[in-house]
C-alpha cells in the first residue's frame, strides 16, 4: 500500500486475467448483476516508447470504482511502516551501570537523606528508571478486511487520478534500464512507476471471492 501510493504511476499487466474463474479485469461482452456501473480503460503496449492503444478492458467495480476510504489508507500506511520497525533505543538500568556497590554515607547521624547505591535513578550518573529497552518490536496486524479495503481504495483513487495503466504484457523488448526510463518519460507516468503483475488482485479476489 506505500508503494502503491508513493509511485505517481501504477502500471498493471493484463496477463492475469486467467488467473481466476471470473478474473477482476473482465471483457466487455460479461454482464455483472447488482453491481455499480463497471470502470473502463485503455489497453496498452509496451513493446515500443510510443503509446499505442490496443482496446479498451472494463474493470470490476468493487476493485475499481470503490468509494475511497481515507482513513482506511491512512491505517494501512501506518501498519506498514510500523510492522517491520523494531526499535533498538536502550539504557541502562540501576543494576547495569557501573559503581555503587557501597553505601555512599551512613543511615543515619549525616543530616543527609538515606541513600543506598549513587546509581539511584536521582543521582546523576545513576541507572535510568523505566526507559526503553531494547529490541522493541513494533509489529502488529491490520485485520484482513481493512487491507483489503484500503487496496481497493487506492486502486480507484489512482484510476480516478488517471495514474494506473493497463499494458497487455510485462515484454520488454530491451534488458537495458534507458529503454524503461524513455517509456515511462514519453508516456508521462510519473518520475516513479510500480509495476503489478498478480499478487494485488490475488488478495481482493481471496477477499470478494468474485
Amino acid at each position: 500500500m506505500l508503494s502503491l501510493l508513493n509511485k505517481s504511476g501504477c502500471v498493471i499487466s493484463n496477463a492475469f486475467r486467467n488467473f481466476s474463474s471470473q478474473a477482476l479485469l473482465l471483457p466487455l461482452s460479461e454482464k455483472i448483476e447488482g453491481l455499480n456501473e463497471k470502470r473502463q480503460a485503455w489497453i496498452e503496449n509496451t513493446d515500443t516508447v510510443e503509446e499505442k492503444k490496443l482496446g479498451i478492458i472494463e474493470l470490476h467495480p468493487q476493485v475499481f470504482a470503490a468509494q475511497p476510504r481515507v482513513d482506511v489508507i491512512q491505517e494501512n500506511i501506518e501498519w506498514q511502516r510500523k510492522y517491520r520497525y523494531v526499535s533498538f533505543a536502550t539504557t541502562k538500568s540501576r543494576a547495569e551501570v557501573r559503581g555503587g556497590g557501597r553505601k555512599p554515607w551512613p543511615q543515619k547521624g549525616g543530616g543527609r537523606a538515606r541513600h543506598g547505591s549513587i546509581r539511584s535513578p536521582i543521582f546523576v550518573g545513576g541507572g535510568v528508571a523505566h526507559g526503553p529497552r531494547s529490541p522493541k518490536p513494533h509489529f502488529y496486524m491490520l485485520p484482513f478486511y481493512k487491507r483489503v479495503m484500503g487496496l481497493t481504495s487506492t486502486l480507484s483513487v489512482k484510476l480516478a487520478q488517471d495514474d494506473l495503466h493497463i499494458v497487455q504484457d510485462l515484454e520488454i523488448p530491451s534488458r537495458e534500464p534507458e529503454f524503461l526510463k524513455e517509456l515511462f518519460k514519453e508516456r508521462n507516468w510519473g518520475n516513479s512507476v510500480l509495476i503489478i503483475d498478480e499478487w494485488v488482485f490475488f488478495l481482493v479476489n481471496l477477499f470478494y471471492k468474485i
